[in-house]
């Protein structure tokens, strides 16, 4: 997708391959990162051992149990950050088939600016909710009941979220039992946005800079500063403590957000908040949450979902993406195959043969290695790396990127 992007006249360009951890007011020194990494790579052995197995197990229950002072800031990586779930929540099996997202960009006017170019031409209806698919005794068709009429098609592809399906979408005779238990497996996680405006640059730190902090519990978040340039830093939180500050509404989370940043970088941060903004995800009706994490025992649910119903109704989106759930290009991957899948059937033409499951796991990964001070990778670079210097310190400990 960052192809298509590139072609689109918006400014794209490539995310940081770096991140830097915060212990206390302080960077993390170049000792403390290669602890994280030999933590994290421990974490991440386990649960891809554990994958191998003729049964899955979540991820929390097979992790190593002498991780000491990092384990709560691995525990977070793996779970809420890169899964929106904790760890206790997500399928071994599911997260250690998760590829790299190492090719990730930013597009400076904003994702929806990109998604709309790429949908020139296209006709949209918008505020259309699908209510109901008739997918029962209708000969070649395929009907949907919408807030503004009924649709009707040779064949649907249904792009909304795991959760909006099962709550929102009926279908006319019931699932199959198949696809209704993929659905289950797939439910959403929790991940939001709590976005500041920051004047003077408080925080001393760079464009598109993401940090995380040593914690010492599920208290924690991720952070996103000067977005694009701008005095926009956002906070991300996740898991069920991003489910549970999330409910508290909007005021609780930004001011969950000028604590813990005032904690990592002083009490200047307080004055320098300007204009504030929350997302919802959990609430949106939409989307009723964020990405979809697989649950223990729900490891076959993405390829599940990839199967059409009755050959008229296909299912898409991050969930159905084995490898690159909760990204948007695992999205956009998923509903091309799934739209070629349609014109296969409307002009005839007979499936490919289905290739083996890509599974990378976890263990498989490159070893993460320190780098000498002074020194860093080239931009994008996928070897797991850390650079230390008495100002700066950077780390790259995470599977996922923002």
């Amino acid at each position: 997708m960052t192809k298509l992007a590139a072609r689109t006249g918006l400014e794209i360009y490539a995310a940081p391959s770096a991140q830097r951890i915060r212990i206390g007011r302080r960077n993390a020194r170049e000792s403390e990162l290669e602890d994280y990494l030999a933590a994290s790579g421990r974490a991440s052995r386990a649960i891809a051992d554990a994958a191998r197995g003729r049964a899955d197990a979540d991820c929390l229950s097979v992790m190593p149990r002498d991780l000491g002072e990092w384990r709560s800031t691995v525990e977070f990586m793996l779970g809420p950050y890169n899964s929106g779930k904790d760890l206790g929540e997500v399928s071994a099996m599911d997260l250690s088939r998760a590829a790299e997202r190492d090719a990730s960009a930013f597009c400076r006017q904003g994702y929806g600016a990109l998604l709309a170019r790429l949908a020139d031409g296209i006709p949209v209806s918008l505020d259309t909710a699908v209510k109901l698919v008739d997918i029962t005794g209708r000969g070649t068709k395929v009907e949907a009941s919408t807030t503004k009429g009924t649709v009707t098609g040779r064949h649907i592809i249904i792009t909304a979220s795991t959760n909006v399906v099962l709550d929102r979408i009926k279908f006319d005779g019931g699932l199959p039992k198949r696809h209704q238990d993929a659905l289950e497996s797939l439910k959403l996680g929790s991940f939001d946005h709590i976005a500041l405006e920051l004047t003077g640059n408080p925080l001393g730190l760079q464009r598109d800079d993401l940090v995380f902090e040593k914690s010492s519990g599920p208290r924690t978040a991720a952070l996103l500063a000067n977005v694009g340039g701008t005095p926009l830093t956002v906070v991300e939180v996740g898991g069920k403590f991003g489910r549970e500050l999330a409910e508290q509404g909007d005021k609780a989370m930004t001011e969950f957000a000028v604590e813990w940043l005032s904690g990592m970088f002083g009490a200047g941060v307080k004055k320098a908040v300007q204009r504030t903004q929350t997302t919802q995800w959990n609430k949106d009706p939409w989307t009723l949450g964020a990405f979809a994490a697989a649950s223990p025992g729900g490891q076959g649910a993405r390829r599940n979902l990839m199967e059409p119903i009755r050959n008229r109704v296909f299912f898409a989106g991050e969930a159905v993406h084995e490898t690159l759930y909760g990204t948007v290009g695992g999205a956009w991957d998923s509903g091309t195959r799934a739209a070629e899948a349609v014109i296969r059937r409307i002009t005839g033409q007979p499936d490919p043969l289905a290739p083996k499951a890509e599974i990378e796991v976890l263990s498989e990964k490159k070893p993460a290695r320190a780098m000498p001070s002074g020194e860093r990778p080239a931009p994008g670079s996928s070897a797991g790396w850390c650079y230390t210097n008495p100002d700066s310190s950077f780390c790259k400990p995470s599977r996922r990127n923002p």
